[in-house]
């Protein structure tokens, strides 16, 4: 080796040890400041930042060297030293107590808001001892109450940090300077087999300058940053000039950061495709076809929004399965207007599986009708929803002609009170029902009872003729499944779309491994990925939405960003992006929405909440983190990016988790799979018993009459659970009255909410979100660190009788994971069914489970455990129904003879039952 590697080594080694030990002292931050007189005494030299900067650079997934706010450390610095950190034998590496010293122990000397960290990010100290106590956050018993088990919550001496032996110590140092040194090895290999060869300490030296830290007070190369914003704004002004997608994609490729990402036979591209237009059996009125026009600029209608209305003027049924942002709202707003040209009295109903969505789809007819003029001047729109003000309801039903709701509202309030809607059963032309694949498992078992209501209702009111169009995500049977939900025995599909689009790449990312002759330290963090190649569309005008499975993940995501954004002088770019999830207040999400559509928004960082049609304006880019939770889930994220003859990108970046890594072993597996079958159990006894109370008490039940809707067992179940008059019908039973309809829940429970209420200024306080109230003990409890929009607050109270969690703005540099134990009791079997072969039991019946949280950790970003507090909170009790199966005890002997980890094989054939 060179001199300089070998000089190079020595301050690594160095390095290395003290922060070894450091990490085995949580409460210490190993910033350059605190290490550096240690790390000084060993070498016997000063430390340079240029050789840290070198280091970085031959080890760049490995190492961390960057500067962040010491107000974000400064949090972590208050953590209370445990007591028996240090072993014997490492006192010689011991560092001043940092927290008890009168100067600040973060700070750089020369900038007192920054600090410069340094960080190995391949991996920690374990401690066999006490690892099942800091790798588990939550655990399930169903120990007798009152009795110590192995799930009691541990007591506060079992909360403290673990202790390290010089052995684990010394192990981890070791396997650290065997990576450096392969790394120097594989430099010096490839720099002497170059042609010509190349100097390898002037090439380490150059590629250093990259990585050589500055902190946000540093002045920056300000031509630069002007540069790329001019760049951009060019690009947002002449859309044409920006690079394509594949250009961009390449230049993903030539980056520093490129590691083979792209899983190979990862990326395809599917064709451009020209529009293709159909035309109308029945021409469209003069002022229908002025209004489309100044409207959406339509003078032509697509092929498959053609085919469409020509079905439905003849008076038939229809699905359209076609892509997102195909025009399918053409669909069933010209021939509900056509409807109304007819006859003014004339009624749709418009159901939406979210108000959001109703909202938006009420906008723009809203619009189409304001463009028609004094022909529809008393047609009136209105949104039926849980918001709708008491005050409005009686106008909305005396008055309004076409009503966006949802399915709750149909089931609660529109269907059980008949005689009040009666002039929109009798004068109901058309029902859209947007999104059907939604309507899938017992949620649209529920839906497909409720449709059978509403016609049921309309054919007593001498309305049999009502006409039922759907829209729906591409799946395998759509003509079945809308016959199953609306009981129909004739459909017309319409699948052949017609609208333009450009070309689409779809590409698979994979994370590189941390260390690739080490698999077992993981991959790069999903989202570290995700961040990075966001950030870099954005800055080409790409514009991206993120999509991510869960809310957490959306506000980590979204902090990263911006994090970057700023520290790279693009506070230009960090302003126009947002995150979008549910629990946001109305307010807040029609704003964000509004901001998305008239291009203010370059970036979007979202759950599933925008998976739906909400209209946020053309997107060029998607990048979803982490495999969905259904392949149809996933494509329709991928299809929310395309504009009319332009290209655009749907990229998957894949998690750790071994179901995503699935998928970087077999790509065909993502793109060649056949789209999700749905299928209804329409024999669910006990969901068709509650839609029965329901209906017996809209119009008594009649089973000869009735069998059309509710099946052949009907007669069965009217004398098992109705009350019969004298005349032969049935009404509901007593203990369903007065209201059967809030019996029966067709989506989850519905919860309380809480407030989430910033008191960070206590003269202006402001409602940040609201949050289901199961998740409050989770989320809220005093002490978490809880994120909105990127922005980190800390819960400092919370208030269950007034629904109210307060919390005030932090910067820290943490995060809290709550540890709970959850006792599950099974309270009384009401049925048991043998499991075949084995001599053990299936029980359903009534449970009662209670959640306890008694304390928390704190994690850093790469979610090792810094400290661990204890905390008395009052048990959450939930009372409800399950399933549970007593394990045949030859399954428990199989599993340890293969020696496969009991609870974990457990947890994993519990979700697979979640997913039948």
């Amino acid at each position: 080796w060179p001199d300089h590697f070998k000089n190079l080594q020595r301050v690594y080694q160095a390095l290395n040890t003290i922060f070894t030990f450091c990490s085995a002292r949580k409460h210490l931050h190993t910033t350059i400041e605190n290490m550096r007189s240690s790390v000084e005494s060993l070498l016997k030299a000063p430390l340079s930042l240029e050789s840290v900067a070198q280091i970085k650079t031959l080890l760049p997934t490995v190492i961390r060297f960057v500067y962040v706010e010491t107000e974000a450390l400064s949090s972590l610095a208050a953590l209370s030293e445990k007591k028996n950190n240090v072993k014997k034998g490492f006192e010689i590496y011991s560092l001043p107590d940092q927290q008890t010293s009168s100067k600040d122990p973060v700070s750089e000397p020369k900038n007192q808001h920054e600090a410069l960290l340094f960080q190995f990010l391949d991996g920690e100290l374990k401690n066999p001892q006490k690892s099942n106590l800091l790798d588990t956050s939550q655990g399930i018993s169903r120990t007798a109450r009152g009795k110590k088990g192995p799930s009691s919550p541990p007591s506060l001496t079992e909360l403290l940090m673990p202790t390290y032996s010089p052995k684990v110590m010394t192990k981890m140092i070791e396997k650290r300077n065997s990576k450096f040194k392969d790394a120097v090895d594989e430099l010096l290999s490839a720099c002497a087999a170059h042609e010509p060869p190349v100097d390898p300490v002037d090439l380490l030296i150059q590629s250093s300058l990259d990585n050589m830290p500055s902190p946000s007070s540093a002045p920056r190369d300000q031509k630069i940053i002007q540069d790329n914003k001019q760049r951009l704004q060019s690009y947002l002004d002449h859309p044409e000039t920006r690079p394509s997608i594949q250009a961009l994609l390449s230049d993903l490729q030539q980056d520093v950061q490129y590691r083979d990402q792209i899983v190979p036979t990862g990326q395809r591209t599917t064709p451009s495709r020209t529009a293709a237009f159909g035309e109308l059996e029945q021409c469209l009125s003069p002022t229908l076809e002025q209004a489309l026009f100044a409207t959406k600029q339509i003078r032509s209608l697509f092929s498959h929004q053609a085919e469409a209305i020509n079905h439905l003027s003849a008076g038939e049924h229809v699905i359209v399965s076609t892509s997102t942002s195909s025009g399918k709202s053409i669909v069933y707003q010209i021939p509900m207007l056509q409807a109304l040209e007819k006859d003014p009295s004339s009624c749709g109903l418009y159901i939406f599986p979210t108000k959001a969505l109703a909202q938006d789809q009420k906008r723009t007819l809203s619009d189409l009708i304001f463009q028609c003029g004094e022909d529809f001047a008393k047609t009136k729109l209105a949104t039926f929803d849980g918001d709708t003000p008491r005050e409005d309801r009686l106008g909305i039903r005396e008055t309004a002609n076409i009503i966006f709701t949802n399915p709750d509202m149909l089931h609660l309030t529109i269907l059980p009170h008949e005689q009040l809607w009666r002039r929109l059963f009798q004068n109901l032309k058309l029902v859209v029902v947007d999104e059907l694949h939604i309507y899938s498992g017992l949620f649209g078992v529920h839906m497909s009872f409720l449709m059978r209501r509403l016609r049921r209702i309309c054919e007593a009111v001498g309305n049999p003729s009502v006409q039922f169009v759907s829209c729906s995500a591409t799946i395998h049977n759509p003509v079945e499944h809308m016959k199953t939900v609306f009981s129909l025995s004739d459909v017309q599909l319409v699948s052949q779309d017609g609208s333009p689009s450009g070309s689409k790449h779809h590409v698979i990312w994979n994370p590189p491994l941390l260390d690739e002759k080490d698999p077992s330290q993981g991959r790069i963090s999903s989202i570290s990925e995700a961040s990075r190649i966001f950030r870099f569309l954005i800055g080409n005008g790409i514009r991206t939405i993120v999509f991510c499975k869960i809310r957490k993940s959306c506000e980590l995501m979204i902090r990263q960003v911006r994090e970057e954004l700023q520290r790279e002088g693009r506070e230009d770019l960090s302003s126009r992006v947002k995150s979008y999830r549910s629990g946001y207040t109305s307010q807040e999400r029609r704003v964000i929405e509004q901001e998305m559509f008239s291009g203010e928004l370059l970036g979007i960082v979202a759950t599933t909440a925008l998976e739906l049609g909400i209209d946020i304006g053309m997107l060029d880019a998607v990048l979803t983190v982490g495999f969905p939770h259904s392949l149809s889930g996933f494509r329709q994220q991928a299809g929310r990016a395309g504009r009319r003859n332009k290209e655009s990108l749907a990229m998957l970046i894949l998690d750790r988790g071994p179901s995503n890594q699935h998928f970087a072993e077999h790509p065909e597996d993502l793109f060649d799979a056949p789209h999700s079958e749905i299928r209804l159990d329409l024999d669910n006894e006990v969901i068709v018993a509650g839609h029965l109370q329901c209906a017996a008490h809209e119009i008594p039940i009649h089973p000869k009459d009735d069998e059309v809707y509710f099946g052949p067992h009907l007669p069965t179940l009217c004398q098992s659970s109705l009350i019969e008059d004298k005349h032969g019908y049935f009404h509901s039973h007593p203990r369903f009255q007065p209201s059967p309809a809030q019996h029966v829940s067709i989506r989850k429970n519905e919860e309380i909410s809480y407030s989430i209420v910033d008191v960070s200024k206590a003269e202006e306080p402001k409602i940040l979100e609201e949050i289901e109230s199961s998740r409050v003990m989770y989320e809220c409890y005093e002490g978490a660190i809880f994120i909105h929009q990127g922005r980190t607050f800390q819960v400092i109270s919370v208030n269950h009788a007034g629904e109210i969690c307060k919390l005030r703005e932090v910067d820290v540099d943490y995060m809290t994971r709550p540890r709970e134990l959850n006792e599950l009791d099974p309270m009384r079997t009401m049925r048991i069914k043998a499991v075949s072969n084995y001599s053990s039991f299936a029980c359903y019946g009534t449970i009662k489970l209670t959640s306890t949280i008694y304390g928390y950790l704190k994690l850093d970003r790469r979610q090792n455990v810094l400290d661990s507090y204890e905390l008395k909170t009052d048990p959450l009790i939930q009372n409800s129904k399950g399933l549970w199966i007593d394990l045949p005890s030859i399954a428990i002997i199989t599993l340890r003879k293969y020696s496969i980890h009991l609870p974990t094989a457990i947890h994993a054939a519990e979700h697979a039952l979640l997913n039948l």
